[in-house]
């Protein structure tokens, strides 16, 4: 009897154990290691340490049109011509729209290198036949940004600001002195005012110069409608 109940024992457990081999298929955890490594880099994936463009500064390291197509791919940039001061300077430029932050930038060309001799972003976004597509709000490493309301330029600059009026062609350019900050930044700008009928605010259109110091200008409707960044290609 003692003998058959060891036997059984035997048998039992030798089956046991054969079941659970049965129960997990071969390579099972081959295949649970290797979703473990993929989650690893999802994380890091979704958990970049830095948008590698995020400011203003970042576009403007693109030294050439070849470099922004092999970044962001043709789809997204548009060459164009505009004419300025007066229609008099003729500029070659590639319109760049970030397929994922989807940040409006244009680019300026030099003509005689080929290199990139500005880049540009504006608060608006116009359509080709001068209509608003939207706004945008991007930041300069030194903390100008698109959209920035006229008192709190003034604040950023620590002094008062004089700029042109609005509604011809040096609308809100904006005179730098070298004893406040934007005069010695590497970023110009020029305003722009949210008026369309400019009720109250008659005062600021056409070849005037204005003044942030002014008292009618204390809740003009005044904001920083391009940040201007010159292109180092020395490094």
């Amino acid at each position: 009897m003692k003998n058959s109940i060891a036997l059984f024992l035997v048998l039992f457990s030798f089956f046991s154990c054969k079941s659970d081999k049965t129960t997990i298929p071969e390579g099972e955890n081959i295949v649970i290691e290797a979703e473990s490594r993929q989650d690893d880099i999802v994380k890091e994936v979704k958990e970049p340490t830095a948008q590698p463009f995020s400011y203003l500064d970042d576009y403007a390291k693109i030294a050439t049109r070849e470099e922004l197509a092999e970044e962001f791919g043709e789809m997204s940039l548009t060459d164009n011509v505009v004419w300025q001061a007066e229609g008099t300077v003729k500029r070659s430029t590639t319109h760049l729209i970030n397929p994922k932050t989807w940040h409006h930038i244009t680019y300026y060309w030099d003509d005689e290198t080929g290199k990139t001799a500005s880049v540009e972003a504006s608060y608006y976004m116009w359509s080709h036949e001068g209509d608003i597509k939207g706004s945008q709000k991007l930041e300069a490493k030194n903390g100008l940004y698109t959209g920035m309301p006229l008192a709190e330029l003034v604040e950023w600059n620590e002094a008062d600001i004089r700029f042109s009026g609005f509604g011809w062609d040096y609308a809100g350019y904006v005179f730098n002195s070298t004893e406040d900050k934007l005069g010695v930044s590497n970023v110009s700008i020029t305003l722009i005012d949210l008026q369309e009928d400019y009720k109250g605010y008659k005062f600021m259109l056409g070849d005037v110069e204005l003044s942030s110091a002014e008292n009618r200008m204390k809740n003009a409707p005044v904001i920083v409608e391009t940040l201007s960044l010159v292109a180092n290609n020395e490094e």
